[in-house]
């Protein structure tokens, strides 16, 4: 497997208490906010490749011609060369086997959230029908404490670095956190539901589609409000699954809302955020270099 150079990134600051971050050998620089933090030093690289994608594309114009119609002998010779040195991406065929690439790789981030939750769902579903009501509680107390902090870590990626996930969740990590989440959520919101749902019906729940109240169905019923929240798809009428479960209440409205609200909006953050950093998370590998003394020049 061949070895990557990591890009020398300098951090240093000026006489004024400014902090650079520059990159070398093209003394590339941006300025730093301050305080120094490794989420400021994110920031600044992000603005720093913005300003190398630039003087890139310069650099071409200069070394290619903007067209074949202008370019010089020189620049001709040189688009000739680049055409046999570094050929299209490949057209259709290459964008058919990157979609195909990211589609496998999400199914299998898919598959290995689902294995992660199920025996967490299954010691939920055991703690139900096995332990006292209040020891069960204590169960749903821990999984809720677990799935809150896992939401805290989707609600605002910015905490940690592209890094952080990388190595603690994998490389697609802010997804498999939603799709932990996701499960997570209506598992823990099901079992709380049943508990209500058993003491002496505080959260009303009626079969209107002919399966009876238990956590299987009351999955099924928060999965299925999830589902509803898709803009456009209509996925539940065109699947045709019927709301499992109905309620009257609006306690049991409130509970679904909040479901809603503490999986789905910190999922579209997590994947906005995703999205807008995928650059950085595919550039090459970097450090950061810094000696006392140095300024640029030198």
């Amino acid at each position: 497997m061949p070895v990557t150079n990591p890009v020398p990134l300098r951090v240093y600051a000026e006489a004024d208490g400014k902090v650079y971050l520059l990159r070398e050998p093209q003394n590339w620089r941006v300025e730093v906010e301050t305080p120094v933090t490794e989420q400021s030093l994110e920031t600044a690289l992000l603005e720093l490749g913005a300003i190398a994608n630039q003087e890139r594309q310069n650099t071409r114009l200069v070394i290619e011609g903007e067209s074949e119609a202008s370019a010089t002998p020189q620049q001709l010779a040189n688009r000739q060369i680049k055409a046999l040195l570094q050929p299209p991406n490949g057209g259709f065929r290459q964008f058919v086997s990157r979609a195909n690439k990211a589609l496998f790789e999400g199914l299998l981030v898919v598959a290995l959230a689902a294995v992660a939750i199920f025996p967490v769902y299954k010691f939920v579903q055991w703690s139900q029908e096995t332990l006292p009501s209040k020891l069960h509680l204590v169960v749903l107390f821990v999984c809720g404490v677990v799935l809150a902090f896992s939401i805290y870590l989707i609600a605002a990626p910015e905490r940690l670095s592209d890094q952080q996930y990388r190595s603690w969740f994998g490389k697609h990590g802010l997804l498999f956190l939603c799709c932990f989440n996701l499960v997570g959520a209506a598992s823990v919101f099901a079992s709380l539901t049943f508990w209500l749902y058993n003491q002496n019906q505080w959260a009303n729940m009626l079969p209107c589609a002919g399966s009876p109240v238990s956590p299987g169905s009351l999955l099924d019923f928060y999965m299925w409000h999830l589902l509803k929240l898709v803009p456009f798809l209509k996925l539940n009428e065109t699947l045709k699954w019927g709301e499992p479960l109905c309620y009257t209440q609006a306690r049991v409205g409130a509970l679904v809302l909040l479901f809603q609200a503490l999986v789905v909006l910190p999922c579209i953050n997590a994947i906005r955020y995703s999205w807008k950093n995928r650059k950085l998370a595919e550039a090459k590998p970097y450090k950061y270099i810094y000696e006392q003394g140095w300024k640029p020049g030198e």
